[in-house]
């Protein structure tokens, strides 16, 4: 039982990151712009990390989906049995990265949504807003 749930999870991880590599690779200029709106990366960084991050993901991908086999009929563990498991640990950061940079842009929007709120408060308050006069 476990082998399988094993073998499922590396099936559908594996397709997740081919089928997003695979979109980051049809459309590089768009990806790079949606990377650059995050704000993390320096500009001089970000056309490389742009162009490697599709490919360490279709790598990633496609080794967790030659890894299925082995996770089901695990025998002597293979030569490339390291692979699989560098995979795992690798689509395991790439994932934990993805939550920080996700985390990184809800706290920014929050801000800044907390910004233009008290930029438009304080705007409204003195071109005579609803609630001008009050104090």
């Amino acid at each position: 039982m476990k082998r399988a749930v094993v073998a499922v999870c590396r099936l559908l991880l594996g397709l997740i990151f081919v089928v997003a590599a695979v979109g980051k690779l049809a459309k590089p200029k768009q990806f790079m712009n949606d990377m650059g709106e995050y704000r993390m990366l320096p500009e001089y960084i970000l056309p490389w990390a742009a162009a490697m991050m599709p490919m360490v993901e279709m790598v990633t991908g496609l080794v967790l989906l030659v890894g299925v086999p082995f996770a089901l009929f695990r025998g002597k563990r293979p030569v490339a049995g390291i692979w699989f498991t560098s995979a795992a640990w690798m689509a395991a950061g790439m994932l934990v990265m993805f939550i920080i940079a996700l985390s990184w842009v809800i706290l920014q929007d929050a801000s800044m949504s907390l910004a233009r709120t008290c930029r438009s408060s304080t705007r409204a308050r003195w071109t005579g807003g609803w609630w001008a006069g009050t104090s």
